[in-house]
């Protein structure tokens, strides 16, 4: 049965990324409302409490999750205390939107799923990739085969964090594991877009472009996949490389048989007579072509409108805990791989 309630109730843990949250108030038909938020900067809490009037803000999680008018939980927390916040708002009896990486470990990936499965709650891992216009068509060409036979997907994720450290610097203190906190976003896209993966054979290696990041904890990954249709595939993340300019943040390769697509651009029947090159957004679902909110906002609007209509129509959000669960699997294969020099299956629930 849908969620009955006129509005539903949002409560954010974490106001970095989860400030993006308040983007689906002035959204036509939108009835999620954000009326809690938990950070420990007192200045962050000051100023969404100024900018949004009426809005509970504590700097105790737990102070939140009491509260009867909030019926979804926002995770957006620093990565390794999202296992301890999705639990705790689950025996709070709250669904859950938790930004990516959903853990940080594959045993607490596996704990989290049984807990969620537990509570009967929705739960949907922030994944923002999926909800970009160019990858949500990549998908939906994919799912009805029009690639052909797939090939080969490789997704790659570009990002100097240098200038990301100084303004979050739980990421070098805490620290930020870039396996999970990063090259999940990647991995994610070409698991949803290829399926099962067999096996996988990874490098990692440590840059030292920060001092501040750990010298011993890797921040540039190349994976090579094995899927279980026998397309191959590529993710890499590199965080400890410069980033050059122009060079996208995110890209994702698509090919197969018939078709081939890279970013925005689709070429159908390459090196043939009937060769030609379309926009890939122009078979966007039906559901997402008129929706035109740009930007990394844009993304976050689109993945909690989605979480808002599983809530009400009953549905299973996308990704959810398995797929959540899979991309941890995948990640943790990377680096056993990356560790031993060996290729290593990858466990599958």
């Amino acid at each position: 049965m849908g969620f009955a309630k006129s509005e539903i109730g949002v409560g954010i843990i974490g106001l970095g990324m989860g400030q993006a949250a308040f983007v689906t108030h002035p959204l036509p038909g939108s009835t999620m409302r954000v009326r809690a938020v938990c950070d420990t900067n007192a200045q962050r809490l000051e100023k969404v409490s100024q900018e949004h009037p009426g809005v509970f803000a504590t700097t105790d999680f737990r102070d939140l999750l009491k509260r009867e008018d909030i019926d979804v939980v926002g995770v957006y927390s620093p990565d390794p205390l999202h296992f301890e916040h999705c639990l705790a708002a689950l025996d709070a009896g709250k669904h859950i939107v938790c930004t990516k990486p959903m853990v940080t470990s594959h045993a607490d990936a596996k704990a989290l799923q049984a807990a969620v499965k537990r509570a009967g709650k929705k739960f949907l891992v922030g994944q923002t990739c999926r909800f970009i216009p160019a990858y949500i068509a990549a998908k939906r060409l994919a799912q009805e085969q029009r690639y052909g036979r797939l090939l080969y997907i490789e997704a790659t994720y570009n990002h100097d964090m240098r200038g990301v450290l100084d303004h979050t610097p739980w990421r070098y203190q805490m620290p930020q594991d870039m396996l999970y906190g990063g090259l999940c976003h990647p991995m994610d896209l070409a698991l949803w877009i290829g399926g099962r993966v067999a096996e996988i054979s990874a490098f990692a290696a440590c840059s030292g472009l920060d001092p501040r990041y750990p010298k011993d904890l890797p921040d540039n990954y190349v994976a090579n996949l094995r899927f279980e249709s026998g397309a191959l595939g590529r993710v890499i993340g590199l965080y400890g490389v410069p980033h050059a300019e122009g060079l996208p943040y995110i890209e994702l390769t698509v090919g197969g048989t018939h078709a081939v697509s890279h970013q925005e651009k689709l070429t159908w029947d390459a090196n043939s007579g009937a060769h030609r090159t379309e926009n890939i957004s122009a078979h966007l679902p039906e559901a997402h072509a008129g929706t035109d909110y740009s930007g990394h906002s844009g993304e976050v609007a689109r993945y909690l409108l989605h979480f808002e209509r599983c809530l009400r129509e009953d549905l299973a959000p996308d990704p959810g805990i398995v797929e959540g669960l899979r991309v941890i699997s995948a990640l943790s294969a990377v680096r056993e791989s990356a560790r031993t020099g060996r290729s290593v299956k990858v466990e599958w629930e």
